[in-house]
């Protein structure tokens, strides 16, 4: 087992490395990250994701469904999940169109079979990004003489990591993740007075460091239809969780974008909270073993309860999402043709999303499809999901997002723990 483990690690290692060679190709600019604490990155794994994101209902012996904990139940073998994905964001504002994109290690989950009736998983997942430059220009009160340019600078990404359980009696399960929220979200608002050769440039700087923990817990029911049919109705949900972070906001002046001549103001570290949402997913998921599975989720988020250190926002409102995917394998135990014994996945989602500006909602809507190919002599899969859509709006001058998301996975599954019965 202990030869198995650093195989794992050396894998590891050498997924990690890949990120900064992605990172350096060049960042996503999305304007609608400024508003609350950024993007929600997707919680859902390759193989969810090519399903149109369905998860309440979802439930695998060999592959790990983190939105719902209650199918951590359902693992039969040791399992690692690790991913990198590679985003394609089209930025455009009705007249012309920028290309932007990035690629970041994804995830990196464990999930074990502690007994017949109880699975656990660990591991590391994005919560949410920052990720936007903006400039806007406007222009000056009577008597100033010149427009003023303003430019937004955001960077940064929250992350979890977790631990769960799922436990099982009979046709019912359930679980929880209990999660630590870290990371530093960072805002600029930089001011220039570009026709005054007096007016220094000015810039405030916040930043917002995360540091509690967040959880979540799910619900599932499993009906046998017949020997290899089963339906399962799926629930998860959180009530909205006040989580505490620190600020940093501090006032310069500057000569140039990069060179700061004084600081006018800093203010001490302010301990807060921002409360996130409640959230709640149900759905339902029809599996034939090892051979097709389809599935519907119905989700709502309570955004408008969203508080920053004790301010609300008017451009957050509650979000709905529908979610339909359907997998199929052609033959489910052909070991020898490797494409028939392959998983095909193909989905769709559409949300109202939790973005509203100038009383215009920003709905977002996506195909998405995959395959999870076999690997020989080893019980482990190579999954690839590809996402494809649209988000926001071209009225009273926002944008349009049209994005391609890429996400390449590796799930390898093994028996650990297992007692020798000969030496």
């Amino acid at each position: 087992m202990c030869q198995k483990l650093c195989s794992y690690l050396i894998l590891i290692v050498c997924l990690l490395n890949l990120e900064p060679l992605y990172a350096q190709t060049y960042d996503v600019n999305s304007p609608y990250s400024r508003i609350g604490i950024g993007d929600i990155m997707p919680t859902q794994f390759a193989v969810n994701r090519s399903l149109g994101g369905i998860t309440a209902g979802y439930r695998s012996p060999v592959n790990i469904n983190y939105n719902n904990p209650a199918s951590y139940s359902a693992i039969k073998l040791t399992t690692f999940e690790i991913a990198v994905a590679a985003n394609g964001l089209w930025l455009n504002d009705g007249d012309t169109t920028q290309r932007f994109g990035s690629g970041s290690i994804s995830y990196l989950a464990f999930a074990f079979p502690m007994a017949k009736f109880w699975g656990a998983s660990v591991g590391l997942i994005p919560y949410s990004s920052n990720s936007y430059d903006v400039r806007q220009t406007v222009a000056g009160p009577n008597g100033l003489g010149s427009d003023i340019e303003y430019r937004f600078v955001g960077e940064g990404q929250l992350y979890q990591f977790y631990i769960g359980n799922g436990f099982s009696y009979k046709g019912f399960s359930a679980g929880f993740n209990i999660a630590y929220l870290f990371g530093t979200l960072r805002k600029e608002t930089l001011t220039f007075f570009p026709d005054l050769q007096t007016a220094f440039p000015s810039r405030i700087v916040e930043s917002r460091l995360a540091k509690d923990f967040i959880w979540n817990a799910g619900l599932q029911y499993t009906q046998r239809l017949n020997k290899e049919l089963f339906l399962t109705f799926g629930l998860s949900a959180n009530t909205s969780i006040d989580t505490k972070f620190e600020r940093d906001l501090r006032w310069e002046r500057l000569t140039s974008i990069s060179s700061r001549i004084d600081t006018l103001k800093q203010e001490a570290v302010e301990a807060g909270v921002i409360k996130l949402p409640a959230k709640w997913n149900l759905g339902v998921t029809l599996t034939k073993t090892a051979s097709y599975k389809m599935g519907l989720d119905v989700g709502y988020e309570q955004w408008s309860q969203y508080e920053a250190f004790g301010e609300s926002s008017e451009n957050l409102v509650d979000a709905l999402r529908i979610g339909f995917g359907i997998s199929f394998r052609p033959q489910g135990r052909s070991f020898g043709n490797m494409w028939k014994s392959a998983d095909y996945n193909l989905g769709f989602y559409y949300s109202t999303n939790h973005y509203e500006l100038n009383g215009n909602r920003l709905p977002q809507f996506a195909l998405t499809g995959g395959i999870g190919i076999p690997i020989k002599k080893i019980n482990s899969r190579i999954n690839l999901a590809l996402e494809i859509g649209q988000r926001g709006s071209l009225n009273d001058g926002l944008f349009r997002e049209t994005f391609m998301n890429a996400t390449f996975g590796f799930t390898l599954n093994d028996r650990w723990f297992v007692k020798r019965r000969f030496e």
